[in-house]
């Protein structure tokens, strides 16, 4: 990580976080399959630390670096 490359690495870190944040709220729970835990965790992750602030999906998030997810 550098200067130039911050805040591409930091939003892959912050998508990296959200996967692993959603994987071990599924993980207690047997009623999913691998397969549907890999689809609920890529196609949720983006969106994730906006359900955790509070912001329906359809609403429109404050400018953060926490919503920026690569």
């Amino acid at each position: 990580m550098s200067k130039e490359n911050f805040w591409d690495v930091f939003s892959e870190i912050l998508g990296v976080d959200a996967k692993l944040s959603i994987l071990t709220e599924l993980a207690p729970f047997g009623d999913f399959s691998n397969e549907e835990i890999i689809r609920i965790i890529e196609n949720d992750y983006k969106d994730y630390f906006k359900e955790l602030c509070g912001y329906d999906l359809k609403m429109k998030e404050k400018p953060s670096i926490i919503f920026h997810i690569s």
